[in-house]
């Protein structure tokens, strides 16, 4: 039976990119909708369409960065809070464990919903990728082949959802 350790430090600068790498996928389609209400509000004020629509098209975009900029805030937030910044995952036929000296998760793997596969991190989505979901990251320079090949193995056989 496989069991292989990952160590790494959770530092605010690492949650601070990951945090912006989360929100840069997730926020694909807002940015989006939000260009396409901004050019519907400016064409309302060019055809002399002032109103509380036209407004309301203009300031949404706003939104965006207000929420990133929470969303980065609370992540550092949480990186600060941390007594120990050292993250050992252990890997096994089991699952996946989350350990700091101060707490401990772990997630079996036909309960991992979803994994995200971004290029200097991996998003671990216990309950799904959904609007208000929680995530655990790993960083790629810390994984050995040994442990991409057993999350990729596990995550095939129990049919979790993997984003690359």
């Amino acid at each position: 039976m496989a069991r292989i350790e990952i160590e790494y430090q959770y530092t605010v600068a690492f949650a601070r990119r990951t945090a912006v790498s989360f929100l840069r996928r997730y926020g694909r389609r807002a940015f989006a909708l939000a260009g396409i209400l901004f050019v519907i509000g400016v064409a309302r004020v060019l055809t002399q369409r002032i109103d509380g629509l036209a407004i309301a098209f203009l300031l949404i975009p706003l939104l965006i960065p207000v929420t990133w900029a929470v969303s980065i805030r609370r992540a550092t937030k949480l990186a600060r809070s941390l007594g120990d910044h050292r993250i050992v995952i252990v890997l096994d036929e089991e699952g996946i464990a989350f350990e700091t000296t101060e707490r401990r998760s772990f997630i079996s793997w036909p309960s991992l919903k979803e994994v995200w596969k971004l290029r200097d991190v991996w998003l671990v989505f216990p309950y799904g990728a959904g609007a208000a979901s929680a995530y655990t990251a790993i960083p790629v320079e810390a994984m050995t082949p040994d442990a991409m090949s057993l999350m990729s193995r596990k995550m095939h056989e129990h049919g979790t959802i993997v984003r690359t």
